[in-house]
């Protein structure tokens, strides 16, 4: 019943706008490593200006790890397995400064399976790739 008023007022802090731009990087270090690296920033009227950034690093499309870094907000590192189909990862972050949403540092760790599986190998090309 509180929620019933007229007009919608209510629903006035529900929802914020939010504006994305993002980037990254991919190229081939050898035959056997790669490395990849991206940013994000986005904004809002709660948050203003978030800026995060990572790099990982990639053996035989196979083994992956990175580290990155959300200003006023966090550090984070990350790794994981992609086979075939499956994928599993894991993530540390610990949060900084002012931190308002994180309390504490969290885990994270992820499992997916791709139902069909990809058709484009990477393996071999020495191109770069962004995004």
């Amino acid at each position: 019943g509180h929620f019933l008023k007229s007009g919608d007022s209510f629903m006035k802090d529900v929802y914020t706008r939010k504006h994305i731009a993002q980037a990254g990087f991919r190229t081939a270090i050898d035959e056997q490593f790669g490395l990849i690296v991206n940013g994000l920033y986005q904004y809002d009227e709660q948050l203003k200006g978030t800026v995060e950034g990572q790099a990982k690093v990639v053996y035989d499309e196979l083994l992956w790890a990175g580290a990155g870094y959300r200003n006023d907000r966090a550090f984070h590192v990350a790794a994981g397995l992609h086979y075939r189909q499956f994928r599993i990862t894991y993530a540390y972050e610990s949060p900084i400064k002012e931190a308002r949403s994180i309390s504490r540092s969290t885990n994270e760790i992820g499992l997916a399976y791709t139902l069909r599986q990809l058709t484009s190998d990477r393996r071999g090309s020495t191109g770069q790739l962004f995004w």
